[in-house]
């Protein structure tokens, strides 16, 4: 027991080594269970230990069983509390080894993105940074961030970034900005809006809706959002009915989108793409080009409709090129005549170069025939001239 005048700041220390007996110093005041500070203070930095307790507001002139605990003064760098047990937080700023060696607490306060005494509470999942004094960007999803660099958790809709501060690009729109504006908004394919989608210059001709996906009915066309007024005639399409549908539509130029001009059965045999308005290539005929022009066809060149060849190449005739030469004539279409001196009858040279089949007549010679041997010499083949 104690007789104090409060409030004061004690000391426990033991009075001298190997003994049980504690003291309560009263700091730099009259002598406390007959022990004065100038004999309490050698033992003190003998010792090492130390403890302080503050006592306020004490009405009574008696203070008894207190409790307290022995403290080392000076606990390694990076440890603190009873016995240096307890390792200083990992977050105190500057780092674990700059924390008080009693209490815990970061000296310089904590890194940025925590928070608390000891340094060991995250920012809640709206705040981040240097005393978590800074609020998540409202454009955060749910206002949440990462605590400690502030990047947003994704953002609302229509955004992106880091801090999600950046609008779509354009094209994009809606969360994650992974959808596409519609390919009927009016203007361009990039005209609509970042959050929503909604067109902003409205509809191609034919599609209403704030999205521009909706068609408008058969025979009608609608510029703006909320209109699909206007009928088109038939073998009329797009905006004012002021185009005309293609001359090659299967079943005739009436049988096209009103809005898009497409055929609605397709192309004639020898026309291709949407408007069916492109011919096929010089290599391919017929519906959807889908046939191939026949390799006698002269450069593989044929018309795009009826697959009719222009021009064979050498010794074929006819429509496909598919017919030999008449016998007695070869080449390029088949217009040259076979040698008469070939050997047999007039009629057997080769349709394509023009060799005699059966050799030649005696006293010529040549892959024709066409050589007359030398005077005394004849030969019966083109290898014998003797």
């Amino acid at each position: 027991m104690v007789n104090v005048l409060g409030p004061y700041i004690f000391l426990l220390a033991a009075a001298s080594h190997g003994q049980s007996r504690r003291a309560l110093v009263l700091a730099a005041q009259a002598a406390v269970a007959n022990t004065v500070m100038d004999q309490i203070m050698p033992v003190i930095k003998s010792l090492g230990y130390v403890m302080t307790a503050v006592i306020e507001d004490i009405t009574d002139t008696h203070v008894e069983n207190i409790d307290v605990s022995l403290y080392s003064a000076e606990c390694s760098k990076g440890l603190f509390g009873k016995e240096c047990s307890k390792t200083c937080s990992d977050h105190c700023a500057g780092g674990r080894h700059l924390c008080h060696h009693v209490t815990g607490t970061c000296d310089l306060g904590c890194d940025p993105g925590y928070q608390g005494n000891l340094c060991s509470q995250e920012c809640n999942d709206k705040t981040w940074g240097q005393n978590c004094s800074q609020n998540c960007d409202a454009k955060c999803k749910k206002n949440s961030c990462n605590h400690v660099t502030g990047e947003c958790y994704g953002c609302v809709d229509g955004y992106r970034g880091r801090d999600c501060n950046s609008e779509c690009h354009k094209g994009f729109y809606g969360e994650g900005c992974n959808k596409t504006c519609s390919e009927h908004c009016g203007g361009d394919l990039n005209s609509c809006h970042h959050v929503n989608g909604s067109c902003n210059q409205g509809c191609d001709p034919g599609y209403t809706g704030s999205l521009c996906i909706q068609e408008c009915a058969k025979g009608h066309y609608g510029y703006t959002k909320d209109k699909c007024d206007q009928k088109c005639t038939k073998g009329h399409f797009g905006k004012e009915c002021s185009k005309t549908c293609s001359d090659h539509c299967a079943g005739g130029r009436h049988l096209c989108h009103h809005v898009t001009g497409t055929c609605d059965l397709g192309c004639d045999p020898g026309y291709q793409g949407n408007l069916c308005s492109q011919e096929c290539n010089d290599k391919t005929w017929g519906q959807n080009c889908s046939q191939k022009c026949d390799a006698k066809c002269k450069k593989n060149s044929c018309n795009h409709v009826t697959g009719e060849c222009y021009g064979c190449v050498d010794g074929y005739r006819g429509r496909d090129c598919n017919i030999e030469c008449h016998k007695g004539f070869y080449g390029e279409g088949c217009n040259k005549t076979c040698s008469e001196h070939c050997g047999g009858n007039l009629n057997s040279c080769h349709h394509v170069n023009g060799s005699c089949n059966q050799g030649c007549d005696p006293g010529y010679t040549g892959s024709l025939c066409s050589q007359a041997c030398d005077l005394g010499s004849y030969g019966l083949t083109e290898e014998r001239n003797a």
